[in-house]
């Protein structure tokens, strides 16, 4: 796909200064931004496109701008050296309003003080002076109306398109408004109208009067190019993109939705196998990709967004797709009845049968609570039992553990506090993941109890920041990220040692927490006994703790809950980041090594042939064993080494002796492509842990670091995955730290080190072409993320 344009979205880089409003620099532009927050200057077209820039949330920017209007003093009495983003959050912005010390954030909104989304400054060809927000002209250039006169010039030849786009400027809003919504004379304009008219009705409808939806209905077409080139129309790239981000947030018109993505991404859309896109989803990948490195998103690897079946994702470094499972958000996880359903039922007809796989249990109308058995001719669900009751075509099915709804807060809720005060519990139950604020949030918590008369959701750990009343939660997919593991077993308050399920990311003199931060027994290990999975404390415990109960670092890198939806896209992300830059300096960092040549695998291990009775394995024996792991290797199917192997086969002989290239080879081909999910039964052998991928039929090993400050256990899988895991933790603060602070939460420094120097300061062009191929095991159609 071509990406010369000069005015796509997906190519702010390469679009020269002077096609921006007011052109200057980006600094220049950050530069007026900042003075107009701190009262030094009035709302000008430079600030409004800075402000979008650096919020990237089109309804913050709105409030923002309410404010002023409003004579807040925004962050006039903020020290100099915050940026504007980090003035917008800091507590004491002034939002105009009476709010209580300490919030965070900007005021919610009510019925009586309903904030305007923000609309980026007019273009050059709308004559804005310099220095102020264009207004559009009221002399109308003739008497009758908008319509009329676009129906008169739409049959004239040639069109004088210079007249008309003056007599758009020049008439009323409402018959602006009034003749987009008239859908006979919009047809007449696509055929006999210049895309310059079109896009400059567009404009005013937006900008002027806050239609993003009706501005995009005229902009709408399944034809990319002719959509670019009514973009192309309406303003430039910063304008383009801001009413692409405005009906994105409205969320109200999925099509135009999933149209204005593919526009400002510069990204082709599709799905397949039955799935149908959502609002939520569509908003979520947007807004984490905001938060991303320009040239990670704009360097050209990722050139396609598919949905499909599942919770994960893949990036394909051949075709440039990145394929997204409709079910990593809570918006996926939702479908309704095609026709109705009665009383005692077993199987019911679904418009979206991918929606739930095999086996979820699911709500039907919120009173039925079932189990999926399987799918029945692609469109409906077998239950596990009959229904309890009759249910109309459109019946909406969820997960049963939430209404697919969400809630806001009624109360205050302060940093710190482990409870939250929502208008609704109706969404939410015991073990739903819950996140508060915009997506993605910092506080992705697990309801651990709910009171029901108080309306409270309760959780085990604190909230890391402040939200006002009205602010969103909702529910969502999560998945833990971060170094921990699980007690194995229950221990009792006054304990000196503690039995995990996995002992290797911890080591004796390291400094460990049990149950959810802040802990109450922050201790030492003193002493690690591996063959019954025991540590040893240096201090008696304070409290007691369940079986599963967290174990983790003392420090950031702790196991925590992330949104699993914006996770997935910082993987796929970076698997497309891994494409362009080939990352084998950051695969060295981890010692991997990943070949086709057994013998060279087991020559890493150092006796790959010794065993535990001291008995030799002859030359006959060991290409046997060679021939049948080599085999084994490039099939995926579950089962063990010696499946099908008749007893007098060496495999057999030789099976519980210990011998090393036997040992590495069981846990692997037991469980095929999930060998990852039990790190503790890779073999290690001297400083290197060994595993077979059978996806790639890759023999592989790394060192000790990689397995022992895994931010997830799938970085074990494959080179590439483990670049794609800590890309995805480094960026998982991206919009709320400072940039110097990105990366924190990437447990070793030198890891840490080579993402900032080689990935995010690599100075890679937006748009540039960039290097073919990719490293060693970078994932093309693995549905697994």
């Amino acid at each position: 796909m071509s990406r010369d344009h000069a005015q796509r979205p997906a190519q702010a880089a390469a679009t020269p200064a002077s096609a921006t409003p007011q052109a200057g620099s980006a600094a220049a532009v950050a530069q007026a931004t900042c003075a107009f927050l701190r009262g030094g200057t009035d709302l000008t077209s430079p600030v409004l496109v800075g402000l979008h820039q650096a919020l990237i949330d089109p309804i913050l920017v709105g409030r923002v701008v309410t404010a002023w209007r409003q004579g807040a003093s925004l962050g006039r009495n903020l020290p100099a050296e915050l940026g504007a983003a980090q003035m917008v959050h800091d507590p004491r912005f002034d939002w105009g309003v009476s709010e209580p010390a300490g919030t965070a954030g900007p005021p919610a909104l009510t019925p009586d003080r309903e904030a305007v989304t923000a609309a980026p400054p007019p273009s050059p060809g709308a004559a804005a002076p310099p220095g102020e927000v264009a207004t559009p002209a009221t002399t109308s250039l003739t008497q009758g109306t908008l319509a009329e006169d676009l129906r008169s010039a739409a049959q004239a030849h040639p069109v004088d398109a210079d007249r008309l786009v003056a007599r758009i400027e020049a008439a009323p809003l409402v018959e602006v408004t009034s003749l987009a919504k008239n859908a006979d004379l919009v047809r007449q304009m696509e055929r006999s109208l210049p895309s310059r008219v079109r896009g400059r009705l567009a404009r005013r409808l937006f900008p002027d009067g806050q239609r993003a939806v009706d501005a995009w209905a005229l902009i709408a077409s399944h034809d990319r190019a002719q959509r670019q080139r009514l973009l192309d129309a309406y303003g430039a790239v910063a304008e383009q993109r801001a009413l692409c981000d405005a009906v994105i947030a409205k969320g109200s018109h999925v099509d135009f939705m999933v149209e204005a993505f593919a526009s400002y991404w510069n990204v082709e859309m599709s799905s397949v196998q039955g799935q149908h896109w959502n609002a939520e989803l569509l908003q979520r990948v947007h807004s984490q990709c905001k938060l991303l490195p320009e040239q990670d998103v704009r360097g050209g690897a990722w050139r396609r967004l598919t949905l499909t079946r599942g919770e994960g994702g893949s990036m394909s470094d051949h075709s440039g797709e990145f394929a997204i499972g409709s079910g990593s958000s809570m918006g996926g996880l939702r479908t309704r009845l095609t026709s109705g359903a009665s009383f005692g039922a077993l199987f019911v007809r679904v418009e979206n049968p991918g929606a739930f796989p095999p086996h979820s249990q699911i709500s039907i109308g919120g009173h039925d609570m079932k189990t999926l058995r399987g799918v029945v001719l692609g469109n409906s669900y077998i239950l596990d039992s009959g229904l309890s009751r009759d249910y109309p075509a459109g019946t909406e099915i969820t997960p049963a553990t939430t209404t697919g709804e969400n809630s806001s807060l009624t109360e205050r809720a302060k940093a710190g506090t482990r409870e939250i005060q929502v208008a609704n519990l109706g969404p939410f139950s015991i073990g739903l993941a819950i996140e508060l604020g915009p997506a993605p949030s910092a506080d992705v918590h697990q309801v651990a109890e709910i009171d029901p008369v108080g309306k409270k959701l309760k959780f085990r750990a604190g909230l890391h920041h402040t939200y006002p009343v009205g602010a969103r939660v909702a529910p969502i997919v999560a998945h833990p990220f971060g170094i921990g593991t699980a007690l194995a077993q229950a221990v009792e308050a006054g304990a000196t040692h503690i039995y995990l399920s996995d002992l290797t990311q911890f080591q004796v003199g390291a400094r460990i927490g049990l149950g959810p931060r802040p802990s109450a027994d922050i201790k030492q290990i003193t002493a690690i006994e591996e063959a019954y999975l025991k540590l040893t404390l240096n201090s008696p415990l304070s409290h007691g703790y369940p079986r599963g109960a967290l174990v983790a670092p003392d420090d950031g890198t702790a196991m925590r809950l992330g949104d699993w939806t914006s996770a997935v896209v910082r993987h796929e992300i970076g698997h497309a980041v891994d494409a362009m830059i080939r990352a084998t300096g950051f695969y060295a960092l981890g010692g991997w090594e990943a070949t086709r040549d057994f013998s060279a695998w087991a020559a890493a291990m150092g006796n790959p042939w010794q065993t535990s009775d001291g008995s030799v394995i002859s030359s006959q024996d060991r290409q046997a064993i060679q021939a049948h792991i080599s085999a084994a290797a490039r099939n995926s199917t579950p089962r063990a080494l010696n499946h099908g192997l008749p007893r007098s086969h060496a495999i057999n002989r030789y099976y519980g002796k210990e011998v090393p290239v036997i040992e590495a080879a069981k846990p692997c081909i037991l469980r095929g492509e999930s060998f990852w999910t039990t790190p503790q039964d890779l073999k290690r052998y001297g400083s290197r842990y060994f595993s077979i991928n059978t996806y790639y039929g890759r023999f592989q090993y790394h060192n000790e670091e990689v397995m022992a400050q895994r931010v997830r256990a799938y970085q074990l899988y494959s080179p590439a995955e483990f670049f794609a895991e800590i890309y995805t933790v480094f960026y998982e603060e991206a919009g709320r730290v400072p940039e110097e602070q990105l990366g924190r939460l990437v447990p070793v420094g030198a890891w840490r080190d080579w993402i900032r120097n080689h990935v995010h300061q690599r100075g890679h062009a937006p748009g540039a072409a960039s290097p073919s191929g990719a490293g060693v095991g970078a994932k093309t159609h693995n549905p697994g993320m």
